[in-house]
């Protein structure tokens, strides 16, 4: 895994040098495309629940800031900017036990590389970065105020690590009509793509190893004129779980992921299937042995009806099945939501997570989140 790793990071960082002498060449050519004048822009991005139910057969209720993000961006040459963003969380254990706490999720420089054949808008993040992955699902599924994505929810992966990404978009983009009304991230007439390489512990862990995780997505938009909103992806983990070495020992870690999303004006549905072993902290073993990583699959379906502008309603269903007898499944969850403008939405729902085994109550709870953007 090392020598692939290896590999993959020079793949990138020759990309990147071979392309900067042709941006030199070209920045003044294309100056109006890449260079917004320097411009800095401040964005956050909040969300604020209630929550009432039961968890563990013990009751709860409290009000609660679930995440509350703060971006900055800087344009500073035509074909770099940089990136960074504050995590704000409550702290759940130790002697800052209900202090919010903040984080960097995001710090990285961003390379903006020139078109090349049927790619388009490709670029490269270095630093603290995006994963291929959930930033993705995040812009199909906007509803991450209500609770996490299905494989983060499940302890597999997180949504940005240490490490270099490349991205682009294949053929060029949707035409403006679709961006408008639908969907203007990842705006691709045929597909898009991103890959990389990473410490693999996620961005709030230290590094407990020299191995590093190669993961990558592609995402394909079969018939963009009939149905633009139709697409098939599919993302792959390969590397190691963030554990310390024990005799030359570690988890292995490896997902396999597809989803059909459909989006439209007035409709989004997505379904998704993942399958493998181990996780990304390491963790998911069984009893702690560091050669026994649990394997697992699990599907995801989850659908958005629109009503006019402003009025929401969302459902899902997932199961998930590690290899472990009394550990399976499933969340159900339905809800209605109002957004004011602009992704200000305020959501209720209520969500079921239902156990197989017998020995286990099921949990429950109603919700009512805000997400605050700007």
């Amino acid at each position: 895994m090392k020598f692939k790793a290896f590999i993959v990071f020079i793949a990138l960082l020759s990309c990147l040098l071979f392309t900067y002498e042709s941006f030199a060449k070209e920045s003044g050519r294309n100056a109006d495309k890449k260079d917004d004048g320097g411009k800095l822009s401040i964005g956050g991005l909040y969300y604020l629940s209630y929550k009432m139910g039961k968890q563990s057969g013990g009751e709860y209720s409290e009000f609660f800031v679930y995440r509350a993000y703060l971006t900055v961006q800087k344009s500073i040459l035509p074909y770099l900017s940089s990136r960074i963003t504050l995590d704000a969380n409550q702290d759940e254990e130790g002697d800052g036990r209900g202090d919010m706490e903040v984080r960097i999720k995001y710090v990285y420089a961003n390379f903006i590389l020139n078109d090349f054949l049927f790619i388009t808008s490709p670029n490269i993040e270095f630093g603290m970065v995006h994963g291929p992955w959930l930033d993705f699902e995040g812009h199909i599924n906007y509803y991450r105020m209500r609770e996490k994505m299905f494989i983060e929810r499940n302890g597999i992966i997180n949504s940005a690590d240490f490490g270099v990404t490349l991205s682009g978009l294949l053929g060029g983009e949707l035409d403006e009509q679709y961006r408008r009304e639908v969907n203007d991230k990842y705006p691709c007439r045929w597909g898009s793509f991103a890959c990389g390489i990473y410490n693999g512990g996620g961005y709030h862990a230290v590094e407990e190893n020299t191995q590093k995780a190669v993961e990558g997505r592609l995402s394909i938009r079969p018939l963009p004129v009939l149905l633009p909103g139709l697409q098939l992806s599919g993302f792959t983990v390969f590397g190691r779980g963030n554990a310390t070495e024990e005799n030359g020992d570690l988890p292995n870690w490896e997902l396999y992921l597809t989803m059909l999303s459909y989006e439209h004006k007035y409709i989004t549905f997505t379904a998704q299937y993942a399958a493998g072993e181990g996780n990304q902290k390491g963790d998911f073993v069984k009893d702690n042995n560091l050669m026994s990583s649990v394997s697992y699959d699990g599907f995801s379906l989850f659908s958005e009806i629109k009503i006019g502008e402003h009025w929401k309603y969302i459902a899902g269903y997932d199961e998930f099945r590690p290899r472990t007898s009394q550990d399976d499944f499933a969340r159900y969850f339905i809800g209605i939501g109002y957004d004011f403008g602009g992704r200000n939405i305020l959501m209720f729902d209520y969500d079921v997570k239902d156990y197989d085994s017998s020995g286990k109550t099921d949990d429950h709870w109603y919700q009512l989140s805000m997400q605050v953007k700007f």
